[in-house]
This record gives C-alpha cells, sequence and structure tokens, in this order.
C-alpha cells in the first residue's frame, strides 16, 4: 500500500523522498496492478553504515569511487531480494564529488573534482524568472547563447 510520508533524511537523499513522483510514473506502466508490478520490481531498505559500507566495498573489490545513490543502486542489485540473480547493471547516478561529504570519509581518502565540474562551480549563476508557458520558456531560451566551444551560457 502506497502511502506518502515525509522525507527522511539519508546520505542518499534522493532516496529520502517520502512521496516520490516516480510512484505515479511506474502505476501508470503497469496499469495500476500492484501485481504486475511485483513481479518484477523489488525493493529494499538500507542505512547510512549499509551506504558507506558498500562504497567502501566497491572501492576494494573494482577500485570504483561510487556515490551515496549508485551505492544503494549496488546494494539492491546484490541482495537476497533480487528475484532472479541474473547478472546486473548498476548505472552510476552521480559523479561522487558531489558527495564528497560522504564518500571521502566512506573511503579515507580525497576524492578528486573533475575539471569540467571545477570550471562550473566558479562560473556565476543565471537567474532567469519566466512564467509557467510554453511561450515563457521559449522567449527565456531566445535570449540565450550557449557556446560549443566553452559549454557556457550567457544572457545576451
Amino acid at each position: 500500500r502506497y502511502e506518502p510520508r515525509s522525507s527522511t533524511p539519508t546520505l542518499a537523499s534522493a532516496m529520502d523522498v517520502g512521496a516520490p513522483s516516480n510512484f505515479e510514473r511506474l502505476s501508470f506502466l503497469f496499469g495500476g496492478d500492484v501485481a504486475a508490478a511485483r513481479a518484477v520490481m523489488t525493493s529494499a531498505t538500507v542505512g547510512d553504515d549499509d551506504i558507506r559500507g558498500a562504497i567502501r566495498d566497491l572501492f576494494d573489490r573494482w577500485g570504483y569511487v561510487a556515490d551515496p545513490h549508485s551505492a544503494v543502486g549496488y546494494l539492491g542489485a546484490r541482495g537476497n531480494h533480487n528475484k532472479t540473480h541474473a547478472p546486473t547493471v548498476v548505472m552510476a547516478t552521480a559523479h561522487p564529488a558531489k558527495f564528497r561529504e560522504v564518500v571521502e570519509p566512506a573511503l579515507g581518502r580525497e576524492v578528486a573534482l573533475p575539471a569540467s565540474l571545477a570550471d562550473r562551480l566558479v562560473q556565476p549563476s543565471l537567474v532567469v524568472a519566466a512564467g509557467p508557458t510554453l511561450a515563457a520558456l521559449a522567449g527565456v531560451l531566445a535570449t540565450l547563447d550557449s557556446s560549443p566551444a566553452t559549454g557556457k551560457i550567457t544572457a545576451t
């Protein structure tokens, strides 16, 4: 039974959502048939210590530095609730440098910030107010110039 609730802060913030928007998408995908969804989907609960341990395990086993969300996916894929026990691909959702405050203590080492991310962090933010219509969005986009050479977006 789906019961929306308040979010619970954890090391994997995207997993904390108490009323996920994806629930409606999944419900639609399965035509509201809970049994059909359960036949191919599983869930798992992991805590912060599990996340830290998975980050460390991935690094110790394969030299891979995972972000907290990917660590949760890894735990889900290798757990007993994996119904098929077939080979599984876990796709990373974010660069671990975005979560250095979690990853670095779990590994006991610094996580390098990629140059592309470091460059973005020193760029000024651009905030443009727009109305809630397609025409308003098109108007804002028409005033922006994106340079393929630098990847920078500037207002004109």
